[in-house]
């Protein structure tokens, strides 16, 4: 009796054993494919912000060689709240209509989590474009992020030469 009791003690370790091997690979299994996901979002998350910025660069550049200067000064001048809107094409303006430009040479344009342009109070990301005149250039610098983690996603420079309006 002494034998079999010895058999089934070993038996009884043998399993123990299996399953404590296979409960910690099961575990760095499930942590690689945590981290395999994240790694998915940050790179669906990178792509759409590529894509939104460059979607920005190209309605400044439209704007700017169609000799849009900016959305409308005399509109700046009588409100208060356009007054930094004179940096920005019109079609930039008129694509991201929810968009804070309360500052002057600042543009915010908040996205939800589908990517999706909405009011700042329901926004995950931010696209923020600075304009800055330089040497006849405008200088733009468009970075999107992410709030939460206040995290910079991608960051896109540009310059723009103002174009030279004749005098009739």
């Amino acid at each position: 009796m002494n034998r079999s009791s010895s058999r089934q003690s070993m038996f009884l370790m043998e399993i123990i054993i299996a399953i404590l091997f296979f409960s910690l690979v099961s575990a760095v299994c499930l942590r690689i494919f945590t981290g395999a996901r994240q790694m998915s979002q940050d790179t669906g998350n990178l792509h759409r912000a590529v894509n939104q910025a460059q979607n920005a660069a190209e309605l400044l550049t439209y704007g700017k060689t169609r000799g849009g200067e900016a959305a409308s000064f005399e509109a700046s001048e009588q409100d208060p709240g356009k007054a930094g809107e004179e940096h920005f094409s019109r079609e930039l303006l008129l694509e991201y209509p929810d968009a804070d430009v309360s500052s002057p040479g600042e543009m915010l344009v908040y996205y939800d989590r589908d990517w999706t342009p909405c009011k700042a109070e329901d926004g995950v990301f931010c696209m923020r474009i600075d304009a800055a005149e330089s040497d006849g250039l405008t200088l733009y610098r468009i970075d999107v992020s992410k709030l939460d983690r206040d995290e910079r996603i991608f960051s896109l420079d540009l310059k723009l030469h103002r174009p030279v309006r004749p005098a009739f």
